[in-house]
């Protein structure tokens, strides 16, 4: 019977102990879990930040080409193209951009009203404007750029480059240093990064911007129609607000009421207090009578003992 006992007090303790582990194991998965889930979300978190910027990014980029490309009449592999090519020269994307604008616009003016600030500079270079006026913007620009690097010396081709280009010739000039064929190489250099915004990217961009103005239109809208909703009470509110501050009178009789309870509180505190200062008086004046009493009755024993 003691063996038995024994047994079973040895079998109760490994079963606590296999109990105890066992909860120490599942609190040790929970924990690892638990903080497993939070690495996890903010890895989600991240990632989706990341293709957001991503997103917005590159198609605020590719919007804005888009929209370049439609007033100039170019393509927008070959603006991002020649963007490059003005980043290997040192020249900013606005440069170019405001020369492109100029150099469409005075060719224009050459080739349909015969006259223009580039006209004499045209012929200088042996340029026909109308025949310029036929090709894709980036041709005309390889054509201008050819020819300018045919000149020699240094300040007749920036004269001529800033009456085709207005003051932006001066910094375009950099990028046809080496013709046609400088142009051309620097091209395909970037059409091999693939970087090149091609028109499907910049469709696409277009109406993924176009939709996201639209959405923030309609969440405008939901805004107002709620606001329209909730302002006749609102209104109703201050209204209730206003009438009360207008009856002073009412607001008047209100605190002399107040101020009359008030009184009446503070004189029956007073009163309260002194019927208790008297009671307790009274009652300090009966003790004092009872001791003496006591003493009095006590005093012949205590002589006599």
């Amino acid at each position: 019977v003691v063996s038995l006992g024994a047994n079973t007090a040895s079998f109760e303790t490994d079963m606590q102990r296999a109990t105890r582990n066992q909860q120490k194991r599942m609190a040790a998965m929970k924990k690892s879990a638990v903080e497993s889930s939070k690495a996890m979300g903010v890895a989600f978190t991240a990632a989706a930040a990341g293709i957001t910027a991503m997103v917005v990014s590159t198609t605020r980029s590719a919007d804005s080409m888009a929209k370049l490309g439609r007033r100039l009449g170019a393509s927008t592999e070959a603006l991002s193209e020649l963007g490059y090519v003005a980043e290997k020269s040192g020249v900013d994307f606005r440069t170019l951009e405001m020369g492109l604008q100029r150099m469409t616009r005075r060719i224009g003016e050459v080739a349909f009203l015969g006259k223009g600030e580039a006209k004499e500079a045209l012929s200088k270079l042996g340029l026909e404007a109308a025949k310029l006026a036929e090709l894709p913007l980036d041709k005309q620009f390889e054509a201008i750029a050819q020819k300018l690097s045919d000149v020699e010396n240094t300040s007749q081709r920036t004269s001529l480059a800033m009456k085709i280009f207005d003051a932006e010739g001066v910094k375009l000039v950099q990028l046809m240093e080496d013709g046609a064929a400088g142009l051309s190489e620097l091209r395909e250099e970037m059409q091999k990064t693939g970087a090149v915004i091609s028109g499907d990217l910049a469709a696409a961009s277009e109406d993924f911007n176009n939709n996201l103005a639209l959405m923030g239109r309609y969440a405008e809208g939901a805004r107002n129609q709620f606001v329209e909703g909730l302002l006749p009470s609102l209104i109703g509110i201050q209204e209730g607000f206003l009438d009360s501050a207008e009856a002073s009178d009412t607001m008047k009789y209100a605190g002399e009421k107040l101020g009359e309870v008030l009184f009446w509180l503070t004189k029956m505190a007073i009163k309260v207090w002194g019927v208790l200062q008297t009671i307790t008086s009274a009652m300090i004046g009966l003790a004092d009578v009872v001791v003496n009493a006591v003493r009095a009755i006590f005093a012949p024993i205590k002589a006599a003992v």
